[in-house]
């Protein structure tokens, strides 16, 4: 069974970031007991931006599951109040889902475009 947990030691979430983006959070992503990778995402003002994700789910056969990531991060923006999304583009899993979930459109998006389907 897939998990998300969001990750709320500091020290866990500054191991993944590794100095890279300021003040991230974070989920680690399990199958049972397998690790299967993790996100890091940031909300600043109105925005929540994913910032990184990395770990077999980065694959492009594991595109499932990134997606499940990409939406809990964003539904933990919004619940901090973010009202709009974005990936980083610089990576290269997370452009590859914006090129399939939001293909043609300029960030950042309102989140209910998101999740307007479900």
């Amino acid at each position: 069974m897939l998990v998300m947990h969001l990750v709320n030691e500091p020290e866990v979430v500054e191991s993944l970031n590794r100095g890279r983006f300021a003040q991230p959070l974070g989920y680690v992503v399990m199958d049972d007991e397998n690790y299967l990778g993790y996100g890091l995402f940031a909300v600043e003002g109105k925005a929540v931006r994913v910032l990184d994700c990395g770990g077999p789910l980065a694959g492009e056969a594991q595109g499932g599951v990134l997606d499940g990531l990409v939406r809990a991060c964003v539904a933990a923006g919004q619940e901090r109040g973010a009202a709009r999304f974005e990936v980083n583009g610089q990576n290269e899993a997370l452009a590859r889902w914006w090129q399939c979930f939001c293909p043609g459109k300029t960030p950042p998006l309102a989140i209910g475009v998101l999740f307007s389907g479900c």
